[in-house]
């Protein structure tokens, strides 16, 4: 069975009105991990996208690692975030 885009399931979501959330976790680290899996079922919407932090190949140039490896990082709009609270801005 084909599903249908969620902004035809919600009537008030408009593709174009949601920022992307890209998160950065320690994927070494298990609070980290079981953080990452439980925001994933909380996203409804699908507008977080978690990477991993210890995949060097694919990490943005202005990201601070070194911060990022002790909290969560989260990119908004090319504004950088860091910390649990931080998807919650």
């Amino acid at each position: 069975m084909k599903t249908s885009p969620s902004y035809f399931r919600y009537p008030n979501f408009k593709e174009n009105t949601m920022h992307r959330i890209s998160v950065f976790y320690d994927n070494y680290c298990t609070k980290c991990c079981c953080f990452a899996k439980a925001i994933r079922k909380l996203d409804w919407f699908g507008v977080i996208h978690f990477k991993k932090l210890r995949d060097i190949h694919n990490l943005p140039k202005d990201l601070d690692i070194e911060l990022a490896s002790k909290k969560i990082a989260s990119s908004i709009d090319n504004t950088w975030y860091y910390g649990y609270d931080s998807i919650f801005i």
